[in-house]
């Protein structure tokens, strides 16, 4: 069953603060069917022109999560929702690549074709904030967010959440930062219709915590976002007749550029960046590898353990999903297998049973739709782990050796390091350089 599969228009409706200006309440319609969503901040957030021009843009992304039942079709916005130029050209890449796996998946369009009748907002240009008073790090708990608050953690971040979880909680203990969370609620509705067929698929879910993040930068103090996306979130995950589908559109360094200039138009400054986006899987396993145990027993990267279902969420590492197998792939060329297999409770590349998911990895064309190192990145891996004693006679690496790669790979990209405050810069490559 697929209720709206006939509906053609989602429409955005305008979006409303509590009186305390600490929830946020926002509301879709299509096909007769009405949505809404609620995001609670915790603390009250001052009304702004960019508080403004932030939640109007957030209206449209997160309307990503009730488009997706009725893909294609338009998006028409209530009129006093508006966007700047840039602002548009943000949301129009989010609706098509964002969305480009989950029509993929159901079988539709690629590209998404999609129209939008959103009124126009006029920039506000303001100075950039070229080194951070204030920094936010959006934290999940994983190794990524883990290294990069690790690494960030003398200019005392505060570390961001929406949805709070055991393994974010935990770790910004060890680390003595102060954790912020902010909920976001689901219309239930959507969640009704997913249960009954409607088209479902991957939303590009990091866009939307990203301007929720930016929304709770106005009350935290914070005028620099500090993302850890690594290279690899900027490949494709397949290419099909030409077209790129990437599963981590929103964690990619386009998708933050676009971020950045939609927020440089808002008239406050504000940057939004990753500090990983320069290096990829071998150096963030290398550098994670140097903290001490008790934080590389406490990140959790496997997402079955953050599933919406507490009757389907893993408690601890699956040992089978594609993230699992990245993450222990990525650092098993910096970490005894006894070791590794503490923090993971197994040794994944001693289980012929885990070859197949391996493969996915490293063969190329496998690519599997998660948040993985892009296939030459986890080749390198292998080819290391065979010249690794401890490591070259496991099962896994041996039936996986004709995958291997040997050579250095591509050179630095001077690019990726330009996006990166000179402070937060000179820090990062400290650890992750070495």
């Amino acid at each position: 069953m697929r209720p709206l599969r006939d509906a053609t228009v989602l429409d955005v409706g305008a979006p409303t603060w509590s009186e305390q200006g600490d929830r946020l309440v926002l509301a879709y319609a299509a096909g007769g069917h009405r949505f809404e969503e609620v995001i609670d901040f915790a603390r009250p957030i001052e009304s702004t022109p960019f508080v403004e021009r932030v939640t109007d843009l957030l209206a449209v992304a997160a309307g990503v999560s009730y488009y997706k039942v009725i893909m294609p079709g338009a998006v028409v916005a209530d009129p006093g929702v508006r966007l700047t130029t840039s602002g548009r050209a943000l949301i129009t890449a989010l609706y098509d690549q964002g969305l480009r796996e989950c029509a993929f998946t159901n079988d539709l369009a690629v590209p998404v074709p999609t129209t939008f009748e959103i009124a126009e907002a006029s920039a506000e240009p303001t100075a950039d904030p070229i080194e951070p008073r204030g920094l936010m790090v959006p934290f999940g708990g994983g190794r990524d967010s883990t290294l990069v608050a690790s690494v960030l953690a003398p200019f005392e971040p505060i570390l961001f959440t929406v949805g709070s979880n055991r393994f974010s909680t935990g770790t910004a203990r060890l680390l003595a930062l102060d954790l912020h969370t902010v909920e976001r609620t689901i219309s239930p509705e959507l969640l009704a219709l997913n249960r009954r067929g409607a088209l479902n698929g991957h939303i590009p879910v990091t866009a939307i915590n990203s301007l929720i993040a930016t929304l709770a930068s106005e009350s935290l103090g914070c005028d620099h976002i500090v993302m850890a996306n690594e290279a690899a979130s900027s490949s494709p995950t397949m290419v099909v007749d030409g077209v790129e589908i990437n599963h981590q559109f929103s964690k990619s360094a386009e998708f933050e550029q676009h971020l950045d200039r939609a927020l440089a138009d808002t008239g406050r400054p504000v940057r939004y960046y990753s500090a990983l986006r320069p290096w990829g899987d071998a150096e963030i396993g290398r550098a994670f590898s140097t903290l001490d145990d008790d934080l590389q027993s406490s990140f959790m990267s496997c997402n079955r353990a953050f599933v919406r279902d507490p009757a389907k969420r893993a408690r601890s590492w699956c040992g089978e999903c594609p993230k699992c197998l990245s993450v222990f792939l990525s650092m098993a060329g910096w970490t005894s297998p006894a070791r590794l297999s503490a923090f993971f409770g197994r040794d994944l590349l001693a289980d012929p049973d885990r070859t197949a998911g391996f493969r996915e990895l490293v063969a190329v064309g496998e690519r599997p739709f998660e948040c993985v190192s892009d296939t030459e990145e986890a080749q390198r891996q292998l080819g290391r782990l065979l010249d690794d004693e401890n490591w070259r006679d496991h099962p896994v690496v041996v039936a996986l050796a004709p995958h291997a790669r040997t050579d250095a790979g591509p050179p630095a990209h001077p690019e990726r390091r330009s996006r990166i405050p000179a402070a937060v810069l000179e820090a990062m490559s400290k650890v992750l350089d070495g």
